[in-house]
């Protein structure tokens, strides 16, 4: 019964052929340009050195920021105006359409006028993903440790 159900909402929904015109004309441009540089602020800097260099310098958290969206280039510097995707105003992609408007608004505004990060979860303090590092940091000196004593005590 559910697949039934599931077929003839597919059968009947808009349809468009949006989502893979966007991806093949991001392959396209992958083909016609190759291999191109990720844009500095999006490089991790596994040395502290390399942000001499603008290595990891500037990226911004788009979580840190009201609606978790932040004006932030993504593409390498050659594609920096390009967009793939450009919905229709056809079914849910009407909705997705007035989103991303809607986003582009509110770049366009905080550019105007200046945004301040919020802290997303409140009273945490710090960097979620650097604790992540650390946490597995430690966690495989552990095992490291433990690797050794069962090799010691083996012998």
């Amino acid at each position: 019964m559910l697949l039934a159900q599931a077929t003839s909402y597919l059968a009947t929904a808009p349809k468009s052929n949006r989502a893979g015109g966007a991806y093949w004309a991001a392959a396209g441009d992958v083909v016609a340009k190759g291999a191109l540089p990720v844009p500095n602020h999006l490089r991790n800097a596994a040395d502290r050195r390399m942000k001499h260099h603008g290595i990891g310098v500037g990226s911004k958290f788009p979580h840190d920021f009201a609606g978790h969206d932040v004006d932030q280039q993504y593409l390498p510097d050659e594609l920096a105006t390009r967009r793939y995707y450009l919905p229709t105003d056809q079914g849910y992609e009407k909705t997705i359409a007035e989103r991303m408007a809607w986003r582009a608004g509110q770049r366009e505004e905080a550019r105007e006028h200046g945004r301040t990060p919020r802290n997303p979860v409140p009273g945490f303090q710090g960097d979620g993903m650097g604790a992540s590092g650390k946490i597995t940091k430690v966690r495989e000196e552990s095992r490291r440790k433990l690797a050794d004593t069962e090799k010691r005590d083996a012998e």
